[in-house]
């Protein structure tokens, strides 16, 4: 991760686009780790006055787009995971996004936590969450969702990382 992290920081000032940022994270994640280790990365850029969410995303989770009209679906766009091969092509896309529009990024810890009965949180909670927080500010809605989970799980063991970003236009 601290390879990754490395290399998007040296890679991202100097990128025009989002999947130019992963091909380079890519190459350099290829050639300087063995070839079992791998990642999936979302990378994406935003302009706040022109409001257009640009991103490539490399094998991780979908993001789930909130439309303001109500309409709740994830951006089912995505290429290979990085770190398997240094020629792999990724893509960008683009989504224009509108006020009280939101976009959630999320890690599988989110959707994967377990309950005491061996059960998933799953999308359709998550869904319900942010359907019915929208009103709501980025923050308290990620605070929202955050809640939920562990309120789900109810102590149980977190076996994987929980990370999440909620982004709300205005």
């Amino acid at each position: 991760m601290s390879n990754l992290q490395a290399s998007l920081r040296a890679t991202a000032p100097y990128s025009q686009s989002a999947s130019q940022v992963v091909r380079d994270v890519n190459r350099h994640l290829t050639r300087t780790t063995a070839p079992e280790k791998y990642a999936t990365f979302l990378y994406a850029i935003f302009d706040e006055k022109t409001r257009p969410f640009r991103f490539c995303n490399a094998g991780h989770n979908y993001p789930i787009l909130y439309k303001s009209s109500g309409e709740c679906n994830f951006i089912k766009l995505g290429d290979p995971i990085i770190g398997i091969d240094e020629h792999l092509e990724f893509h960008d896309h683009e989504l224009q996004l509108s006020p009280d529009d939101l976009i959630v990024l999320y890690t599988d810890g989110i959707t994967e936590a377990l309950n005491a009965q061996s059960m998933e949180y799953g999308e359709d909670r998550l869904y319900e969450v942010i359907s019915t927080s929208s009103h709501k500010d980025a923050q308290e809605i990620k605070n929202k969702i955050y809640d939920e989970v562990i309120s789900f799980t109810r102590g149980t063991d977190q076996y994987d990382d929980i990370t999440l970003i909620v982004l709300k236009v205005v």
